[in-house]
């Protein structure tokens, strides 16, 4: 919908209704002069009708920290072009990261009314509710995605993820078994479920892990959770500490790994 006065409507009624639920919102410096931005701004000028030049220069702005600009341009691209759900997830992840969580969270309620069906959207409405603990809200959410993709590899990640949250570990353990059932190569839901079951003090947490860096032999995260769990919750400190040492060689600037080590 180009040039719709709803969207236009739905800007200043966000910017009304976040009024007195973010507090003192973030102020911050425009940045300094980019070429990159420069160069779009000359095209804008020649084209002010093109929502993708202002998507354009807002992602640039929001790279490079100028937070006010980089949401008035997300702002104008939706004014323009309301119907590209891409335009409505940038707008939404710059107010989140500028402290303006209630409008974040907005703009993705109204996005998923925009795009009720479209997954990536319902999704990510399902992360920021998860993020602000609103867990009720994004099991609806994921309800909501289970009706048109009852086998999504994303969606079962994102209900262990919020079951999780809520202390439900079973259930959680449930959601994430399902992911890697539909995607055996999903490397953060067999590390979830390797720590969930290390917490139990299960065995099978060190196949679970042993499965992540099959995906990803030298991803560090794992490798240091791997260690973690070696000497936390199986007292196998020898093995601990040659992971570690991996670690270490690996990445010299991961600096808990020699904290860590220096424990044991």
């Amino acid at each position: 919908m180009k040039f719709g006065l709803w969207v236009t409507g739905m800007v200043i009624a966000i910017a009304l209704a976040a009024c007195g639920h973010d507090g003192q919102e973030a102020q911050a410096e425009g940045p300094a002069p980019d070429p990159t931005i420069e160069s779009l701004t000359k095209e804008i000028e020649k084209d002010p009708d093109n929502a993708e030049l202002y998507a354009q220069r807002g992602q640039m702005y929001y790279q490079l920290g100028g937070m006010d600009e980089a949401i008035a341009d997300f702002e104008h691209a939706l004014q323009l072009d309301s119907s590209n759900a891409q335009y409505w997830h940038q707008l939404a992840d710059a107010y989140l990261d500028y402290y303006q969580s209630y409008k974040a969270l907005k703009t993705m309620e109204w996005a998923a009314a925009e795009f009720p069906e479209r997954i990536p959207t319902l999704l990510k409405l399902a992360e920021f509710q998860l993020i602000l603990k609103e867990y009720e809200g994004a099991l609806r959410t994921l309800e909501r995605i289970r009706k048109i993709d009852p086998l999504n590899t994303e969606m079962f990640y994102m209900f262990g993820l919020v079951f999780k949250e809520m202390g439900k570990t079973e259930q959680a353990i449930n959601a994430f078994q399902s992911a890697v059932e539909q995607d055996a190569d999903h490397l953060d839901a067999w590390l979830e479920l390797a720590q969930l079951f290390a917490e139990q003090k299960n065995p099978i947490a060190l196949r679970y892990f042993d499965n992540a860096l099959r995906i990803d032999t030298a991803n560090v995260m794992v490798l240091h959770a791997k260690a973690y769990a070696l000497a936390n919750q199986f007292d196998q400190v020898e093995e601990a500490l040659e992971i570690y040492r991996k670690i270490s060689r690996i990445d010299p600037q991961y600096a808990d790994a020699y904290y860590n080590a220096g424990l044991l």
